[in-house]
């Protein structure tokens, strides 16, 4: 085995990945680019860490790209980037707007203009007073675009809940869509967007149906590979492919396996510790992780989740291994949080009985611990279970069916750990 091309570790575990950086999401780059151009607005969605913030600062910091957006359209663009996380609580449609517009003036807005926003200011940035402004902006072929990052985060801030700021939103960027253009970051999919907003419309129309959603699953194969052989021949093709069963191809696990892979090579660890090494790291960020997104999905997705992960389970470990027939049923009326699990790339389809398996194997061993640390509780499993939100919205019979296949894997806790990591895991 050579030496890496480089005496440094080349992944990024810790920041985000700068725009000479970034990789992949081709398509989704293309898609974007052809939505601004026709002054059509764009959001992209999917977990943390699977790539949004780093596709939002591509377009931001791209100067070719946007040569080329604003060759095409004869337009100025005027761009802004903004992090809802940063925001304080008592954050205003008034401090909203005016973050927003603030790189218009400092663009130069000739004097017409900067009177017509010095008034839409005077009046807090109402709905009618920005129309004005932006009729204007438009006349003069300018394109403010605003990269809203953490989106979702917004839906929280108490002084934004209210018709007039998502309402006012979504028809100045229908309106007048060349002169305001949204780019944005979304944890949560438009579908979440809109439940979560509908006791604020009058209408019923949903807030974001002027937004085209692009969700962001992880890298293909190939995309992947480019990746990892950034290490140059050092990872064996056993290793690489291992590394994309493990991580499933999600852009901040491959970093992280491949960092601690790269690691145990520098340390003269044999195959079998580089291994162990790799997935003990990767499980712990694993472990965190999951624990946050399992709280933001809706009961629906953690209940198909975990049934799918029994399903595969049962259909390892040999036959009857425990009955997962009334799962099975309830599975069939658990379509939508199906969907949305695999639009963001955590399930994939497949041949099992539940039509769908892990698209990153490292979730699954995932499942098996934490399942198997709620068997260790000295609680009783169903309320364990409950509070954990590991049942969702279940009838007796369901519950029964999920606590008597869990019961079942406990028994079967050796071959379920070594089927999920192929080695001997660190669990307890």
């Amino acid at each position: 085995m050579t030496e890496p091309r480089l005496p440094f570790s080349p992944f990024i575990t810790g920041r985000v990945v700068q725009p000479e950086e970034f990789v992949n999401r081709k398509q989704e780059v293309r898609q974007s680019l052809s939505l601004l151009a026709t002054g059509q607005s764009v959001a992209f969605t999917g977990g943390p860490r699977i790539g949004k913030t780093s596709l939002l600062l591509y377009l931001l910091h791209n100067p070719q790209l946007q040569g080329t957006l604003a060759s095409q359209t004869g337009r100025r663009l005027v761009l802004n980037y903004m992090d809802s996380q940063t925001w304080p609580s008592d954050f205003t449609q008034a401090h909203f707007w005016e973050r927003a517009l603030q790189p218009l003036l400092e663009a130069g807005l000739e004097e017409g203009l900067r009177e017509t926003y010095e008034r839409s200011r005077a009046e807090d940035f109402s709905t009618f007073t920005l129309e004005r402004l932006l009729a204007r902006i438009q006349s003069r072929k300018w394109q403010l675009v605003l990269f809203l990052d953490e989106f979702d985060t917004i839906l929280e801030l108490p002084m934004l809940r209210k018709t007039e700021f998502y309402g006012g939103l979504r028809s100045l960027a229908s309106r007048y869509g060349t002169a305001l253009t949204l780019v944005i970051a979304s944890r949560q999919p438009l579908s979440e967007l809109h439940e979560r907003t509908q006791e604020y419309t009058r209408t019923g129309s949903p807030f974001f149906n002027f937004v085209k959603e692009l969700p962001l699953k992880p890298f293909e194969r190939k995309d992947a590979l480019a990746l990892l052989e950034r290490v140059g021949d050092r990872f064996t093709r056993e290793e690489q492919d291992w590394l994309l069963n493990l991580t499933g191809g999600f852009p901040y696990l491959l970093q992280i396996a491949g960092d601690a892979l790269w690691h145990a090579y520098e340390e003269g660890q044999n195959a079998e510790e580089r291994q162990r090494t790799t997935y003990q790291t990767l499980f712990r960020v694993v472990d965190a992780g999951m624990r946050d997104i399992w709280h933001h999905w809706t009961p629906d997705m953690r209940q198909a989740f975990a049934i799918v992960a029994l399903d595969i389970l049962e259909g390892r470990l040999g036959p009857r291994a425990f009955d997962m027939g009334p799962l099975h049923k309830t599975l069939k009326n658990l379509n939508r949080a199906l969907l949305l699990l695999e639009e963001q790339g955590y399930l994939r389809r497949a041949g099992t009985a539940s039509g769908y398996t892990f698209t990153a194997w490292i979730m699954l061993g995932w499942v098996v611990e934490d399942l198997l640390r709620l068997l260790r509780s000295e609680e009783d499993l169903a309320s364990t279970l409950a509070r954990e939100e590991w049942l969702g919205p279940l009838k007796r019979g369901e519950k029964e069916a999920l606590e008597k296949a869990i019961r079942g894997l406990g028994k079967l806790v050796k071959g379920a750990q070594e089927m999920v990591g192929a080695i001997k895991l660190p669990f307890a």
